[in-house]
């Protein structure tokens, strides 16, 4: 498929989101950037969010809706790719249906990548968007800017950028924030369709940072949305863990590195420790402490007022967010002394 200059292919994929899918494309309508094509792919769809994707699709050229052979639903991976092999664009960008862009999102990144021939992909920050389930429909909660970790602008060359996601989770921006050359995820086989939903996002950045230069941008260009129904706040409520999904990928992460040929001490330590101990589903009693803990979470939304609440959440964000600083702050200086990778450029 002939690839077009300047394009940018945005890749939404859907299951059951009639709630926030039409938030999510008009958000891409929305653009300052005038050159983008929209790929809706529904990952087997049993609401009315295949009706919502085949309205815009009718009503702007621009916008396609791509479902599986016989509306099966294949997972995560496996619908980001069939986006990826439909995409005309030099330049491919992930939205999920429940996030949104902010207006500047493409052209931002667009600058860049042109502005920066040699980096492979752009990768930005984004506002965490409170979702308030009390209200009936729902309505927007408090906005918080997610803290960042870095100096500034930098350019992380391979396999720093792997090495720093790796040791400090925090730098994972998620998938609202990349903007991809095609060429790039394309040359890296694209998305793991074995990965249906945990670390589906990770397997695939893994795959570029490994191999080629990441631009990291600071400013704010999306919204991701908190909310009770999304994929993650789910597995909690229920009280389920992601160990084995863990395990699964850092086994997968260091097949990959060596079949690479990146045998970068560092960066094999740093993979080998975050296996999760032990790699299996809890015991009764730890289920039963999972199982009280996300009760008693949902206590405390359900008591506090909104307010409050997401007061409480952002205080433990910024948590985080002091002990990733920490934490980068460490892996500079043991890189500093090394060899065997290059710091990133700070303040580009």
């Amino acid at each position: 498929m002939e690839t077009e200059e300047g394009l940018v292919s945005v890749i939404i994929i859907f299951l059951d989101e009639e709630r926030f899918l039409r938030e999510a494309i008009e958000s891409v309508l929305a653009q300052d950037y005038p050159s983008w094509e929209l790929l809706l792919v529904d990952d087997g769809s049993t609401d009315g969010s295949p009706g919502i994707a085949t309205e815009f699709a009718k009503r702007e050229r621009r916008i396609s809706y791509l479902t599986h052979p016989g509306g099966a639903n294949r997972g995560m991976s496996a619908s980001r790719n069939l986006g990826l092999a439909n995409a005309r664009g030099e330049y491919v960008a992930f939205l999920d249906a429940d996030d949104a862009y902010l207006p500047q999102r493409l052209r931002r990144h667009v600058e860049v990548l042109t502005a920066r021939p040699d980096v492979a992909m752009s990768a930005s920050s984004y506002i965490r968007w409170f979702w308030d389930e009390s209200d009936t429909g729902g309505s927007p909660g408090m906005s918080y800017p997610r803290p960042s970790v870095l100096a500034g602008d930098a350019v992380w060359q391979p396999p720093v950028g792997l090495i720093m996601v790796t040791a400090v989770p925090y730098l994972h921006t998620g998938t609202c924030s990349w903007t991809v050359r095609r060429r790039v995820a394309l040359e890296v086989g694209g998305f793991e369709d074995s990965f249906r939903s945990f670390y589906e996002d990770q397997v695939f950045v893994s795959k570029v940072l490994a191999r080629y230069p990441v631009y990291m941008m600071q400013d704010y260009l999306a919204r991701y949305r908190h909310h009770a129904a999304s994929t993650t706040r789910m597995a909690k409520a229920r009280g389920d863990t992601a160990d084995a999904d863990g395990a699964r990928f850092v086994d997968w992460l260091l097949t990959y590195l060596d079949e690479q040929g990146i045998g970068d001490p560092l960066l094999l330590e740093l993979a080998s420790n975050r296996r999760p101990l032990p790699a299996k589903r809890p015991g009764w009693t730890g289920q039963l402490r999972l199982r009280l803990g996300a009760a008693a979470k949902s206590g405390l939304a359900r008591a506090l007022p909104r307010a409050w609440y997401q007061r409480l959440l952002i205080l433990d964000y910024e948590l985080d967010a002091r002990r990733a600083r920490r934490a980068y702050r460490r892996l500079c200086r043991a890189l500093d002394g090394s060899t065997r990778a290059r710091l990133p450029e700070d303040d580009v």
